[in-house]
């Protein structure tokens, strides 16, 4: 189960037996469904981590909410629908901001 929550100013994302806190980096529309807003984050901590998913700190993880569902401090993708967009590919395209997501990285 993949869920999200927001603990007074901090967020984790739970998905099976792996949660990290990360950190939001970029909300944009879904580019692939309407009402649905996609959160960037960076994996700032391994909180609870499988050896099966590992993953690392420093991470970008693409997340799609329902718009209604974009503010709220949890939300679960239902596991029984199995067309809720969940995770999204992302990429970085602009290189400004590559150069300096690497720069960031190189200082951690």
């Amino acid at each position: 189960m993949l869920s999200y929550k927001r603990v007074k100013n901090e967020h984790f994302i739970i998905n099976g037996n792996s949660t990290v806190r990360v950190e939001p980096v970029i909300t944009i529309p879904s580019p692939t469904s309407k009402g649905r807003t996609v959160k960037v984050f960076e994996v700032h901590q391994i909180v609870r981590e499988n050896p099966a998913n590992v993953i690392p700190r420093g991470a970008l993880i693409a997340l799609s909410f329902p718009n209604e569902h974009l503010g709220a401090t949890e939300y679960v993708w239902l596991k029984e629908d199995r067309f809720e967009e969940s995770f999204v590919p992302f990429q970085i395209a602009d290189r400004k901001v590559n150069v300096e997501y690497a720069n960031k990285l190189a200082k951690n």
